[in-house]
């Protein structure tokens, strides 16, 4: 019997904390924070901890919120994430570890932390 395989990526969707919609827009302007991520079972986590294991003197949460910036493998620019001029933010590891380092995005990390952590979410 075949092994079954793990896809490494999928596609996470942000929901609106206080209303649970997926569009942080309106019906005519529709913004959507879409984001590619790997699971906490792929090779982009285990190679994000690696690097992280090196590093002393971290906190456990600094610990666990950079490994989850190490599931983001890319995300698309919209006005769902930008900077303080209102530009979109493309994606590199670095924004990546901005945004789930930056205390206000505290419910955008628990809904990715719960999406990476959910096997069947890459299957």
């Amino acid at each position: 019997m075949p092994l079954i395989v793990q896809p490494h990526t999928s596609e996470f969707v942000a929901k609106h904390p206080a209303t649970g919609d997926d569009n942080f827009g309106t019906e005519k302007k529709p913004v959507y924070g879409k984001f590619t991520v790997a699971g906490v079972n792929s090779p982009e986590f285990y190679d994000a901890l690696e690097v992280l294991m090196k590093g002393e003197g971290q906190k456990d949460e600094e610990f666990g919120r950079k490994s989850l910036a190490g599931c983001i493998v890319n995300w698309e620019a919209s006005t769902f994430y930008v900077n303080d001029a209102g530009e979109p933010i493309t994606y590199s590891a670095k924004a990546a570890e901005d945004l789930v380092t930056d205390k206000n995005n505290y419910w955008l990390v628990n809904q990715l932390r719960q999406y990476v952590e959910t096997s069947a979410n890459f299957f």
